[in-house]
């Protein structure tokens, strides 16, 4: 009996701190890291650095998967500050991130049967909505970006390639 009331004091407790943290807004107001939904906002919060555009577009792999992609563009890392996590704070000046805006067709099984990356060590992961986003550190910004589409969810040697695409600075 003890146990059992353990058990829902756990339960009841974690569903009252996850109340607490997300209706208080908690990771914006306490500066956590942001990523801009669009090219707009990016410009407005002042981490914009390039647009890019993607050749092809749509990105076309066998019969199976058709990628189209919306926008894309690089800006710094940066956490919300101010109240209500209005402004942007850049982290480091060294650290950026990509931002590709595509749409849920598009991102059909993404991270569970492929991935997109630079076939080194990075790989995007799911940002907000139909975004998807790459962490760089010390990136010099490039003209082309030249990623490519990963059969499976990891960068285990050898890789298995299915698709390459180019961002193109715009």
């Amino acid at each position: 009996m003890r146990n059992k009331f353990k058990i829902i004091w756990l339960f009841i407790s974690s569903y009252l701190l996850t109340l607490f943290l997300t209706s208080c807004n908690f990771f914006i107001e306490n500066g956590g890291l942001g990523v801009s939904l669009d090219i707009l906002e990016s410009k407005k919060k002042g981490v914009f650095i390039q647009e890019y555009k993607s050749i092809p577009n749509p990105i076309k792999v066998h019969d199976t998967l058709n990628v189209n992609i919306k926008s894309a563009w690089l800006e710094h890392t940066w956490r919300y500050d101010g109240a209500q996590g209005q402004k942007a704070k850049k982290t480091n000046q060294k650290k950026y991130q990509i931002i590709i805006t595509t749409d849920d067709r598009s991102l059909r099984g993404y991270n569970e049967t492929w991935i997109i990356g630079n076939g080194n060590d990075s790989t995007f992961y799911h940002g907000y909505k139909n975004n998807i986003v790459m962490q760089l550190t010390n990136f010099s910004a490039q003209d082309t970006l030249n990623l490519k589409i990963i059969k499976g969810r990891n960068l285990a040697k050898p890789l298995n390639i299915i698709g390459r695409f180019h961002l193109i600075k715009i």
